[in-house]
């Protein structure tokens, strides 16, 4: 009795940390391709309009408060942020840095949403119009 018992036990175990290793990976593939920026996609904008405010919609049964921001630009219309590019500052510190009318380089991310009203991206550059 006492070697059934430990085999279920080992194999417990060895069940919960294979599931636990599968899903850091999977977190972890989630959180890299979210950022991911590395293929050098970028657009140029005139920024318009600018609103920073809360996500929304429920996570597990509570308010979703990540503060996210969305932008309307001349040339490439609606573009979105989720994450401000500075770790140290809030996204609304980030987006009161950006001037409405300036010129901006807008790095894009690699995977973007099917929905093709929207943009995602992860940073502004100030850039110089061109002549």
């Amino acid at each position: 009795m006492g070697d059934k018992r430990k085999k279920d036990i080992k194999d417990t175990i060895v069940s919960f940390l294979f599931f636990a290793v599968v899903f850091g990976v999977v977190w972890s593939l989630y959180y890299f391709f979210s950022r991911d920026d590395s293929a050098g996609n970028y657009k140029y904008c005139t920024l318009e309009h600018v609103d920073v405010h809360d996500r929304g919609g429920l996570v597990s049964g509570n308010t979703d408060y990540k503060r996210v921001a969305d932008f309307k630009t001349k040339e490439c219309g609606n573009l979105y942020m989720t994450d401000s590019p500075d770790p140290g500052r809030s996204m609304d510190d980030y987006v009161g840095s950006l001037e409405v009318g300036g010129y901006y380089k807008v790095t894009l991310l690699n995977v973007q949403m099917p929905d093709a009203k929207t943009v995602s991206v992860t940073r502004f550059e100030k850039a110089e119009r061109p002549s």
